[in-house]
């Protein structure tokens, strides 16, 4: 399981660098996201769908911003 499910906060920045490094996918507690834009209802909407499927139905999970969705977890524009 990714992180162990433990708080974002008691994640290092070597661990995440280890997801983009070793391409790492989403799987059921782990979404990626390129960019985040809230400019239109439309762009608000998708983030919060995001957030639901991370957070609503399994209760946790990670959504990172700044890494693309490309099922290899490589790195997004940033």
């Amino acid at each position: 399981m990714i992180f162990d499910g433990r708080p974002i906060d008691e994640i290092t920045d070597d661990e995440i660098l280890r997801i983009v490094r070793e391409h790492i996918g989403e799987r059921q507690h782990l979404e990626f996201k390129a960019t985040v834009n809230l400019a239109s209802d439309e762009d608000r909407l998708e983030l919060l769908a995001s957030r639901h499927c991370i957070f609503g139905k399994r209760r946790w999970g990670y959504l990172f911003v700044g890494i693309r969705d490309d099922g290899r977890g490589k790195r997004g524009p940033i």
